[in-house]
């Protein structure tokens, strides 16, 4: 049995596989929220099904908080599945 195979007959039997695709967010936030959410704001941390998000300021803190629904919504609309059901925003001071 060729090396791959066995490697992902591992990963699914330990439920693993899922946790690692769950990282594909990151890709999914670059192409999902558009170019000056991508500018201002940052996923940090994946906790469970809560995606943390830097901002660069209070400003973009608040605009996300506005807009979290709608892009917690296309997220998981692009990952295929619910993968978080939350946006936990945080205002770092800059990127």
């Amino acid at each position: 049995m060729p090396i791959g195979e066995i490697i992902g007959a591992s990963l699914d039997r330990l439920g693993i596989d899922r946790e690692l695709d769950d990282y594909r967010i990151w890709q999914a936030w670059d192409e999902v929220v558009g170019e000056a959410i991508r500018r201002n704001a940052e996923p940090v941390r994946l906790d469970g099904q809560r995606l943390v998000v830097a901002t660069r300021n209070a400003s973009w803190m608040q605009e996300l908080t506005l807009m979290r629904g709608e892009i917690v919504e296309r997220l998981n609309r692009w990952m295929g599945r619910e993968v978080i059901t939350e946006i936990f925003i945080v205002a770092s001071g800059g990127r």
